[in-house]
């Protein structure tokens, strides 16, 4: 129904035609235009349920329509609807942009057991239901798009640096894109205008457009026009970013389904059969000697300390005596103290290490 000033003698327009297919048709999605919707709801009446089809819903609509006395409609009556019908497509458009963005989120982070066939999503994923547009994109720029650490500084705190946190068995899977900081910026206000375009469209549109004059309604359609655009150039990016992220998972579930993961398994969680003690002691001794020559006392820079060892010791590799890595070694051995952390305010992520007093 226009919208129309407030007059004593202020009448309902006609309802527009439904055969109308720009009205019927939006995005491929029928829809029932707002003036049918109490001739839909007793249709649908439950003793009437067995009978009830589109078809009759479609000529039920048309009969109430036909029965309605004739009465002018005002000038911008036309023009209205069209306002009306640019606005509904831009909703529905918006609709399907969070629809996106919701999954997108929910599966930023995947954790399961080994041979266990059910995975469960992150627990933060149960909140996602109440979660606005706004904390669904403060979502997607914080914990999948990030600024490259070497150049932000950021710490990404909730990187798991604990081997012993979890059970033996325990696996997490993430995924995230690393871009340059004022990339990653130039994103985050991107995506914050789409959300403050959608609280405009869905809680102000109305209070700030003049829709009862000709003039008015047209420049809301021009409006709406541009708003579109915008919101469909945002759906485009994101099924890119759906596209990407889903070919990603695909050659990570190759891999992970390969017999080359599996023998990375093998000798990164499974015990050796032989004794590890003098492999484990030869190692200790020559992260203490790199320690001694590189900091003499406080923290030492692991990247560092295996460069020292590949030049005085080349063979020695703490895959040959059945651990993953040098972490995991260190973790095994008890003999240091580990931290992980910038190097500096602008600096990248370093793993750093001590000898752990009392450690034989």
């Amino acid at each position: 129904m226009p919208l129309k000033p407030p007059t004593p003698a202020a009448t309902p327009a006609s309802p527009p035609d439904i055969g109308d297919e720009s009205i019927r048709r939006i995005s491929n999605q029928t829809s029932v235009p707002t003036a049918g919707v109490r001739t839909f709801a007793a249709i649908s009446d439950p003793k009437d349920s067995e009978h009830f089809t589109v078809e009759s819903a479609l000529k039920a609509f048309r009969n109430s329509a036909e029965s309605r006395p004739e009465v002018e409609e005002p000038p911008y009556a036309a023009l209205q609807r069209e306002v009306q019908r640019r606005l509904g497509r831009c909703l529905i458009r918006i609709q399907q942009y969070e629809i996106l963005l919701r999954e997108m989120v929910a599966k930023l982070e995947v954790t399961g057991m080994l041979g266990v066939s059910t995975v469960q999503t992150a627990e933060a994923s149960s909140a996602l239901p109440n979660m606005t547009m706004g904390n669904l994109v403060g979502e997607l720029t914080g914990k999948y798009f990030r600024p490259t650490l070497l150049d932000s500084g950021e710490t990404q705190s909730d990187e798991p640096n604990d081997e012993t946190e979890h059970p033996v068995g325990w696996m997490c899977f993430r995924s995230s894109v690393s871009m340059p900081p004022d990339a990653h910026a130039k994103l985050t206000t991107d995506l914050q205008e789409l959300v403050d375009l959608r609280n405009d469209l869905v809680h102000h549109f109305v209070e700030g457009q003049d829709l009862v004059t000709e003039v008015g309604c047209i420049a809301a359609d021009m409006y709406l026009h541009d708003c579109y655009d915008e919101i469909d150039r945002h759906v485009v990016t994101m099924e890119s970013w759906a596209k990407s992220r889903n070919d990603a998972l695909r050659s990570m579930d190759a891999f992970i389904t390969s017999d080359a993961y599996k023998d990375f398994l093998r000798t990164e969680v499974s015990e050796p059969a032989a004794p590890r003690e003098v492999g484990v002691q030869e190692l200790v001794e020559l992260l203490s000697r790199a320690e001694g020559e590189l900091t003499g006392n406080g923290w030492t820079s692991l990247d560092a300390a295996i460069e020292f060892i590949r030049t005085v010791a080349p063979e020695a590799s703490p895959r040959q005596h059945g651990f993953g890595s040098w972490r995991h070694m260190m973790s095994k051995s008890q003999a240091f103290d580990v931290r992980r952390g910038p190097t500096g305010p602008q600096g990248r992520m370093e793993t750093r290490y001590r000898s752990r007093a009392g450690a034989e």
